[in-house]
């Protein structure tokens, strides 16, 4: 049979290896796993490079289509001005066209995210012997800045893609 001990912080290996030997008798055989994430950082730089690429890559992508849109209604735009709608207004209304967009891109890519997270990280664990579910998911306070980040910037990419226009 074989158990899994998983030692608080401040545990010395070789003090665990001795105690477990001792409760156990001297047929017990242990092995001592380390597990340190100090051991990932190379992975974890990695994955955040690739992550900001993507971040990048998607404000460049939405602001495309967004300056695509803005032009394809240049002529709406230019019918509400010509009513009395301020520049501002027009401005606001990108703005809050982006935040939507970016809105729905949260509630469908947070909760995605997240299931993908959970779900690569429990193949690397697994695969480096210390089973599914050791590293923790993302907290919630990060996850709601990225979260609102990502519908402010979405809305600061709609109001700058349709300033030209109004």
């Amino acid at each position: 049979t074989v158990y899994r001990i998983v030692a608080a912080d401040g545990t010395g290996a070789t003090e665990l290896a001795a105690s477990l030997t001792e409760q156990l008798g001297p047929t017990a055989r242990t092995e001592i796993l380390d597990t340190g994430v100090d051991d990932m950082a190379p992975l974890f730089n990695v994955l955040r490079l690739v992550a900001l690429v993507l971040l990048v890559t998607a404000g460049v992508n939405l602001l495309s289509t967004l300056l695509t849109s803005n032009r394809e209604a240049a002529g709406r735009v230019g019918v509400q001005l010509a009513i009395g709608f301020a520049p501002r207004q027009i401005i606001t209304q990108g703005a809050v066209a982006g935040a939507v967009l970016g809105l729905v891109a949260t509630i469908v890519g947070v909760p995605l995210g997240l299931w993908i997270f959970r779900a690569l990280a429990d193949i690397v664990s697994t695969s480096l012997g210390v089973g599914p579910g050791w590293m923790p998911a993302p907290a919630a306070l990060p996850v709601t800045v990225v979260a609102v980040g990502a519908i402010v910037v979405a809305a600061v990419l709609g109001a700058f893609a349709v300033t030209r226009i109004a």
